[in-house]
């Protein structure tokens, strides 16, 4: 069985580039890697992304639509890579759901919980990384940042607090599932972290 490696976070914590960090090192240590994203991941998931992105949508269309994405991202992508000893590194998952559409949207969270534990209930144990940032950092790299993924970059400082609140008490939930990144060092020193780690988790040497 592979693993399955999630990483979460703010907007613009730099979550995408310790991804890609991440996939070269394991590779060279002889691993099989995919990288893949939510929504997204699929052909359906990429069409659920467009949807997603769509301005002026209710935070539960948000959630149902990440949650349709997400299953055929297990069933399609997620489950079978696992199966054939892969590790799988993904780009969001659950936990953002709850954190933006949850905490930061106000929709109701033992919905969401609910439907959580459904979607992955057929899903092996994983290890979320939460890359956290101060919200100063974060709107700065994001005003910074070059992405057509631009749908949060505008909302308010208020809303960003919701969803870190939101994640700090959800990775408090997952105890030992989740690592717990300080992302506001700089690239090499978050990516030793991020390494040290997984090496751990895994038993890399």
């Amino acid at each position: 069985m592979g693993q399955l490696i999630v990483f979460e976070g703010l907007d613009g914590s730099g979550k995408t580039t310790q991804i890609s960090l991440l996939k070269d090192f394991l590779e060279q240590k002889g691993q099989q890697v995919i990288s893949t994203r939510e929504p997204g991941g699929t052909i359906f998931g990429e069409k659920c992304r467009d949807l997603f992105l769509t301005d002026g949508i209710t935070g539960i269309s948000e959630a149902f639509i990440a949650f349709a994405s997400r299953v055929e991202h297990i069933n399609d992508v997620i489950n079978p890579a696992l199966k054939d000893g892969m590790w799988v590194l993904c780009d969001r998952f659950s936990d953002s759901t709850l954190a933006y559409q949850g905490y930061g949207r106000g929709v109701d969270l033992n919905t969401l919980n609910h439907l959580v534990d459904f979607i992955e209930r057929n899903l092996p144990s994983y290890t979320t990384i939460y890359m956290d940032s101060h919200l100063e950092g974060i709107k700065k790299r994001i005003s910074n940042r070059e992405t057509t993924d631009k749908k949060f970059d505008e909302e308010t400082y208020d809303f960003f607090s919701r969803v870190r609140n939101g994640y700090e008490e959800i990775m408090k939930r997952k105890g030992d599932g989740a690592l717990i990144i300080n992302g506001n060092k700089n690239i090499n020193e978050v990516f030793e972290n991020i390494v040290s780690g997984v090496s751990e988790i895994a038993n890399l040497k």
